[in-house]
C-alpha cells in the first residue's frame, strides 16, 4: 500500500467518530463535532459518550463497540487513563485511523512514555494508524473534516480551500499558520498536528501531500526528525514534483532544543546538519511568521524561475538602491536592460527619469494615472530577455489604491515570469483584495527579495539533485571494507596509518610520499628514499592530537636532525612509531572530514584547516551523495572564501580542485556508510595545481 492510500483514512474518511464527545460544543470534545457538522462532512458522524443519549441532534453511543458500523476514523478526546481502552476498542472494531488529542504521554516523563509505548504496541499489533498523542488533530478543507479543537476556525470566516498543506509538531504554531494563511487569502488544503509522533510522522505526511493534487506548497513547524533517510527521500521527490517545502524550525540553539524536548519529548536534530540538508534539498527555513506566510503564499502562486536576473521597479529611488543591495547579497543580479526595453520605458516614464535597472517609477501614479503606467512599465521590463523575475515595489499611494491594485493584478496574471510585489504601508483594503484575488503581496521589500531567493535556491537544488550520482562502486566499497576488517584499529577505533593510506589511494585522494618507522635508523632510511625534506609525526594510540603533544616536526633535511628528532618523538608514548612524510611546501591548509549524524547519517565537512578550524567555525556541510557543483557552491558561501582567491600575496587556490576531493570523500562516505564513524583530513593542502592529504584519521564502527 502506498503512502497516499495508507493515510487516506486520516484525511478522507467516509465516517468519523468522536470518542469522548462533549455536549458543550465549545469544549475540547465538542468543538470537532460542531466544526465538522458546520462544514457539512458528507459521511456519518458518531459521538461517543456513555453519559449522553444525544449530542447536537446526533445519536450518542456508549462506546465504539456499540456503533452500527466501524468508523473509518476516530478522534480520541478522553482523559489519559481512558485512551488505551478506547484505542483498543477502535482496533478491535476495525477502525483504520485514530488521532489522540489527549496529552500526558512521553512529553511528561517516564510514566507517560510507558503509556505511549503501549499505544505503539497496539498500533504494531492491529495495523491501525495513530496520530499523536498530544496533538491538535486534523483539518482537511475539501473533505470537510474538522477533527480538531483549534479556535483558529471561526464561524464568521469560513476556511478558504487553498494550496498550502500544514504539517506541524506544535499545535499552537499550526493554529497560527492556519490563521495567517486564512487572513492572507491563500487558505489551506489541510492541516495535520503530529504531537508526539508515536506513529504518523513528519516525513510520511510530506510524502502524502506530494501526491495530493490540491497541494502546491508543504509548510510546517519542525523540531525533530524521526527518520532522516525517509525525509531526504521525501524532500527529493518534492523537488522533482516542484512542491516547495517551507519551514519554521525550532531547536536551533541549546536553549531551543531544551524547550523542544519538554514540548514534544523529542531530541532536536543538530542544527548545522539540518541546515546542510535543507540547503541541498531546497527546503526554505524561515525565521518569522510574516516571512513564512508571505513566502509560502508567493511560492504557491508562482511558477519556477529560469535564472537569477531580477528587474526592479520601485516607486522610490532610495528603495530601489536598498533592494539592489539586498538582491546582490541574495545571489540575485540586476541585469542591464536591453535598448528595446529602455525604449518602451521611455514611452511611459518622464524624460528626466533614468531608464535603468532599478527602474524609478518617479510618481507615475501622480503624473500619468490614466494610462496604466505601472502595468505598461512592468510588462516592458518583464519582456526583457535578461530578466527572469520582477521585483515590483510600491509604497503608500492610498489615494490611488484601487488603480494600483488593478494594474498589479493585471500584470501578475499576464506575466510569464514570477512577480514579487511589495506594498510598503499600503492600504489594507486593497492589499486584502489582491490577496483574495490570488495575487501574493509582501508587506516588506526584504521579504519579497527573500521570496525570489527562495525560487532561485529551489531551481539550484532541483538541478543539483538531477546531477547527483545515483549508483555506487560496489567493488571499491568491498575493497575498502576489507581493508578495515583486516586491520587492527586502536582501542578507540582509529585505523592505523597504513590502512588510512590504502583507503585514500583506493578513492584517488592524493597523499605525500611516506613511510612508517619504528626506530630512528628506520626514519633516516625512509628520508633517504623520499629524497626531499620531510615531516616526522608520532603515531600512537594514546596521542589523539599530535600537534598539542609536540608530536609533529617539520622541514627536516639532514641526517643528524632526523636521528635526534626521531629519538625525541619515540619517547612521547610507549607505543610510539613514526610517520616519515614528504614535506608539502606552501598552499592553503584545509579540513575535509566525515561525521555521522544520528538522524541523517554521514555528513561531509570542509573549510579552513590546520589548528584554526575549531576557533573559526567557518565550514561547509553537505550530505552525500552530492555533485561537484554543490561542493563548489558550498565553499563559495564560506566567510573565508576570500582566502581561496589569494590573500595578502598568497597564491590563489582552485575551488574546482577542492570540490573534486570533497566529492571523492562523498563517495567514500556513501559507499562505506556506518563503517566510518568519523574521518578527518587535516590538513588537506590546496595549491594552484591541486590538493594533497597531508594528515588523515579514520575512525571505524567495526571493532
Amino acid at each position: 500500500m502506498n503512502v497516499h492510500e495508507n493515510l487516506k483514512s486520516l484525511f478522507h474518511p467516509e465516517s468519523f467518530a468522536v470518542v469522548g464527545a462533549a455536549s458543550d460544543l465549545n469544549r475540547l470534545g465538542g468543538i470537532p463535532l460542531r466544526l465538522t457538522m458546520r462544514y457539512g462532512f458528507p459521511g456519518p458522524i458518531y459521538p461517543i459518550n456513555p453519559r449522553r443519549e444525544e449530542i447536537a441532534g446526533l445519536k450518542c453511543y456508549p462506546d465504539v463497540a456499540s456503533l452500527p458500523e466501524a468508523p473509518e476514523f476516530a478522534l480520541i478526546c478522553t482523559p489519559r487513563e481512558d485512551v488505551l481502552p478506547a484505542l483498543a476498542q477502535c482496533a478491535e472494531r476495525g477502525v483504520k485511523a485514530a488521532a489522540v488529542i489527549t496529552s500526558g504521554f512521553a512529553e511528561t516523563g517516564a510514566e507517560g512514555a510507558a503509556l505511549q509505548e503501549k499505544i505503539l504496541a497496539l498500533r504494531d499489533e492491529s495495523g491501525m494508524r495513530v496520530l499523536g498523542p498530544n496533538c491538535m488533530g486534523v483539518v482537511h478543507v475539501r473533505s470537510r473534516l474538522m477533527a480538531t479543537f483549534t479556535i483558529s476556525i471561526r464561524d464568521d470566516d469560513p476556511l478558504i480551500p487553498g494550496a498550502v498543506a500544514i504539517v506541524t509538531q506544535s499545535g499552537a504554531m499550526g493554529a497560527c499558520m492556519l490563521t495567517g494563511f486564512q487572513e492572507s487569502g491563500s487558505g489551506i488544503s489541510s492541516l495535520v498536528s503530529l504531537g508526539n509522533e508515536v506513529d504518523v510522522d513528519f516525513a510520511e505526511c510530506v510524502e502524502y501531500f506530494i501526491d495530493d493534487p490540491h497541494t502546491r506548497v508543504i509548510c510546517g513547524y519542525l523540531e525533530s526528525v524521526r527518520d532522516g533517510e525517509r525525509l531526504k527521500r521525501a524532500a527529493l521527490r518534492a523537488l522533482e514534483k516542484n512542491k516547495p517545502i517551507v519551514l519554521l524550525k525550532g531547536g536551533k540553539t541549546e536553549e531551543g532544543a531544551r524547550a523542544a524536548r519538554s514540548h514534544t519529548a523529542a531530541l532536536t536534530t543538530e542544527s548545522d546538519v539540518f541546515g546542510a540538508f535543507a540547503a541541498q534539498y531546497g527546503i526554505q527555513v524561515l525565521d518569522s511568521m510574516d516571512e513564512f506566510i508571505e513566502i509560502a503564499d508567493f511560492l504557491a502562486r508562482s511558477g519556477p524561475i529560469r535564472g537569477n536576473g531580477v528587474g526592479v521597479l520601485s516607486f522610490s529611488g532610495g528603495l530601489g538602491a536598498l533592494a539592489a543591495d539586498l538582491c546582490t547579497e541574495a545571489g540575485l543580479t540586476l541585469p542591464i536592460l536591453a535598448k528595446s526595453t529602455q525604449g518602451k520605458l521611455a514611452g511611459v516614464l518622464p524624460d528626466y527619469a533614468p531608464k535603468d535597472n532599478p527602474v524609478d517609477l518617479v510618481s507615475l501614479m501622480v503624473s500619468k494615472p490614466e494610462s496604466q503606467p505601472l502595468k505598461t512599465a512592468g510588462e516592458a521590463v518583464a519582456g526583457d530577455e535578461s530578466v527572469d523575475a520582477l521585483l515590483f515595489m510600491m509604497g503608500v499611494y492610498h489615494h490611488v489604491g484601487d488603480q494600483i491594485a488593478a494594474e498589479v493584478k493585471a500584470l501578475f496574471e499576464s506575466s510569464q515570469i514570477p512577480v514579487a510585489f511589495a506594498w510598503l504601508t499600503g492600504p489594507r483594503e486593497q492589499i486584502q483584495c489582491l490577496r483574495k484575488a490570488s495575487v501574493p503581496v509582501f508587506g516588506d521589500y526584504a521579504r519579497a527579495i527573500r521570496g525570489l531567493e527562495s525560487l532561485f535556491s529551489l531551481k539550484n537544488a532541483r538541478e543539483a539533485a538531477a546531477s547527483r550520482p545515483r549508483s555506487v562502486d560496489t567493488a571499491r566499497a568491498e575493497k575498502a571494507k576489507r581493508i578495515i576488517k583486516e586491520c587492527t584499529p586502536s582501542p578507540d577505533g582509529f585505523l592505523p596509518p597504513e590502512a588510512c593510506a590504502e583507503i585514500l589511494d583506493l578513492y584517488g585522494i592524493p597523499r605525500p610520499k611516506e613511510a612508517l618507522a619504528d626506530t630512528a635508523e628506520e626514519a633516516l632510511k625512509a628520508w633517504e628514499e623520499i629524497q626531499t625534506p620531510v615531516a616526522l609525526k608520532v603515531v600512537s594510540d594514546s596521542l589523539s592530537h599530535k600537534t598539542e603533544a609536540g608530536g609533529v616536526i617539520l622541514n627536516l633535511d639532514a641526517p643528524d636532525e632526523i636521528i635526534a628528532c626521531a629519538g625525541r618523538l619515540l619517547t612521547l608514548a610507549d607505543d610510539a612509531r613514526l610517520l616519515v612524510q614528504e614535506m608539502v611546501e606552501g598552499g592553503l591548509e584545509l579540513l575535509v572530514g566525515i561525521s555521522n549524524d544520528p538522524t541523517f547519517g554521514p555528513c561531509v565537512t570542509a573549510g579552513l584547516g590546520g589548528v584554526y578550524v575549531e576557533a573559526l567555525d567557518d565550514v561547509a556541510r553537505l550530505l552525500p551523495p552530492f555533485h561537484a557543483s554543490e561542493a563548489a557552491r558550498a565553499l563559495s558561501g564560506l566567510r573565508s572564501r576570500v582566502i581561496f582567491e589569494g590573500f595578502r600575496g598568497r597564491p590563489a587556490v582552485q575551488i574546482p580542485h577542492i570540490s573534486d576531493i570533497i566529492v571523492k570523500i562523498s563517495e567514500l562516505a556513501t559507499e562505506l556508510g556506518s563503517e566510518v564513524a568519523e574521518m578527518d583530513i587535516n590538513p588537506l593542502i590546496a595549491t594552484a595545481g591541486g590538493c594533497i592529504a597531508a594528515d588523515v584519521r579514520i575512525k571505524t564502527n567495526s571493532q
